[in-house]
């Protein structure tokens, strides 16, 4: 049998977080073949394992799926809402230790599972470690970019601000954890370039030592007018009572050959950069 291929497009969660974590999450990809040809219009069936601690780890939880491809390959599922084989996705521990999703798929929608791979999940979902470190303190905060896409060149080495997510400040009643989290994506509608840049959360005004920095690095070609990036960050801080911000600010590493690299504030291509704050009790 040919071997086939699942393309990761992304893992979110299903739903905003209030009083209760939601236990699933969305998956999408899209299924090729072994020579990257799209298994369009086609049933296909997955099994998901959730690992921990490392890529041949412990099976906390094993699930399978039957999903329906569009002409374009494309699938999704909500990890958490299939069968379960082992385990109950609810009991997870995501933050005891490191997480990896296993993905197996059957292109013909039967039994006869082969390895599609096995990647970490580098950010955990930060709603479920929510649900499992302790009770919601005084809620769920979420703030999204504003005003015109901004710009970052060269030159531009200092961090700066991003628009909207500039010094949010809030005020917590006693000591407690707060689960910052921040994603976006920046691009450069050059063709032949390159260009780096960092995306990093301040606390109080200070980047934290190590865990709130994020690289993003970015290329494009002839072929290729508009590259772009990614980035996704979780950070967790013990604060005391009393007033605190939060912001989140970028700058250029210094290593650009040419134009510049842009983080909008809504766009087709460049959603808007988000900051969530999970405010936990100790």
């Amino acid at each position: 049998m040919k071997p086939f291929l699942l393309t990761l497009i992304c893992i979110t969660i299903s739903s905003g977080l209030f009083a209760q974590a939601p236990q699933k999450m969305n998956y999408q990809g899209v299924a090729r073949d072994n020579a990257g040809n799209v298994l369009g219009n086609q049933n296909i069936a997955l099994r998901l394992s959730v690992l921990s601690g490392s890529i041949n780890g412990t099976e906390q939880y094993v699930e399978t799926q039957s999903a329906s491809t569009s002409d374009l390959g494309l699938f999704s599922i909500l990890i958490g809402d299939g069968t379960a084989v082992s385990g109950a996705f609810s009991e997870i521990e995501w933050g005891s230790t490191s997480h990896f999703l296993k993905v197996e798929m059957d292109p013909n929608g039967g039994t006869n599972y082969t390895l599609m791979g096995t990647s970490e999940l580098v950010s955990v979902p930060h709603a479920f470690y929510a649900d499992k470190v302790g009770s919601i303190g005084q809620g769920f905060e979420s703030h999204y970019g504003t005003g015109s896409p901004q710009f970052w060149n060269s030159t531009a080495n200092n961090y700066t601000s991003i628009n909207g997510l500039d010094e949010i400040e809030f005020t917590l009643a006693e000591d407690m954890t707060v689960l910052f989290h921040t994603n976006g994506s920046a691009s450069m509608p050059v063709f032949n370039a390159w260009a780096s840049i960092s995306v990093a959360i301040f606390i109080d005004g200070t980047m934290p030592a190590e865990g709130a920095e994020q690289r993003l690095h970015i290329v494009t070609d002839d072929n290729i007018s508009t590259g772009g990036s990614v980035w996704s960050i979780t950070y967790p801080a013990s604060l005391s009572a009393g007033t605190h911000t939060v912001s989140v600010k970028a700058r250029s590493n210094g290593t650009q050959n040419q134009g510049t690299v842009g983080i909008s504030s809504n766009t087709l291509y460049d959603p808007k950069p988000a900051l969530q704050l999970i405010f936990l009790k100790n």
